[in-house]
Parts: structure tokens; sequence; C-alpha cells
């Protein structure tokens, strides 16, 4: 299963338009499986901060050796105080009743994990 498989009954529980940008020709040596729970959490996070029929985009592409991933969305945000903090264990902002979706606050200590034993940084 890959990760917009993994990701996709909340995307369309909220309408969400993904647009997915990978460079043709793209190879990588990863974990497929740990890659997928990477690009999942990832995801998850954008759907879950980003208001009904938001935008997200993931891209990839190479960047010397190595490949660049990016998930941008036009969700809330993350506040200023709270950016050095975000991929901390059990780290989340508050939440209020439209952000109630909040999990254990482990998917993107999780993704900095993954990473790390790729030999990438987040």
């Amino acid at each position: 299963m890959t990760s917009v498989e993994l990701a996709s009954p909340l995307f369309e529980e909220k309408q969400h338009h993904l647009r997915v940008d990978v460079s043709a020709g793209l190879v990588v040596d990863v974990d497929a499986r740990r890659m997928a729970q990477v690009l999942s959490n990832l995801l998850t996070n954008a759907a879950k901060y980003t208001e009904r029929r938001g935008s997200i985009v993931l891209t990839a592409e190479a960047d010397g050796e190595q490949v660049g991933i990016s998930v941008r969305d036009n969700g809330t945000g993350i506040a200023p105080e709270m950016l050095p903090h975000v991929f901390d264990m059990f780290m989340q902002e508050r939440r209020s009743v439209d952000r109630a979706r909040g999990g254990l606050g482990l998917g993107l200590a999780i993704v900095k994990r993954l990473v790390a034993q790729h030999g990438g940084t987040v």
C-alpha cells in the first residue's frame, strides 16, 4: 500500500485536493515500507490540519546525491513557538474544537527517526 493510499481516507473525508509532483526517473534506495510510513505521516498531518477542501502538494526531486521531499498545504500552520518542538515525541499544539483529530504526538517524531535511519534530515 502506498503512502497516498494510507492517507486517502482522511483526504476523501475532508475532500482535499492532492497534487503529487515527482521528478521523472527519480530512483531512491530506501526501505519502501518505512518511507511509505514517513510520507503517510506527513500527508496525514497535512490533512488533519487543513480546512475542508484544502490543497496539499507532495513533491520529490533530486537534490544532488539525495532526494528532497516536501509536503505543503494551505492549512492553519504551526505557531512559531512550536517550530523547535514539532519533531519531539508527544508534542502537539493545543487543540480546539476544530482540531479535535489530534493523535498521540508521535507521527513527526517517527518521521524524523525513520528519515535519520536512512541518512537524511527533516
